[in-house]
């Protein structure tokens, strides 16, 4: 029961930690479906990363996001990513952006 307990605490102060870093404080207590496009991608952003995968998939993950939260987000991605040892894979339309973040890049032209 204590390591349950303890995991249960580590994970709230994570989900905690998470919610700061991404500016989501003030949407605790709102529903998904009434917070903007960006605030959405934020959430799902930090959801992604509560659970320490080995792999994160983004796929316009940033879209809906002011320039400012864009490089934000990718800027604690990309550091989360090294200290849990961990991959993304990311799909954007305009990645110039992040281009000082990542370590491989593939392009795609007409297709």
């Amino acid at each position: 029961m204590l390591i349950l307990r303890n995991f249960i605490r580590s994970f709230i102060k994570k989900v905690d930690a998470l919610i700061h870093t991404f500016e989501l404080e003030h949407l605790r207590k709102r529903s998904f479906h009434e917070i903007s496009p960006g605030e959405r991608q934020r959430t799902l952003l930090a959801q992604s990363i509560v659970r320490s995968p080995e792999l994160i998939c983004l796929d316009e993950a940033t879209s809906a996001m002011d320039p400012q939260h864009t490089h934000d987000s990718f800027e604690y991605l990309v550091k989360q990513a090294k200290e849990q040892n961990c991959a993304i894979i990311a799909i954007s339309h305009s990645l110039y952006a992040q281009l000082d973040q990542v370590t491989h890049l593939l392009v795609f032209s007409e297709g």
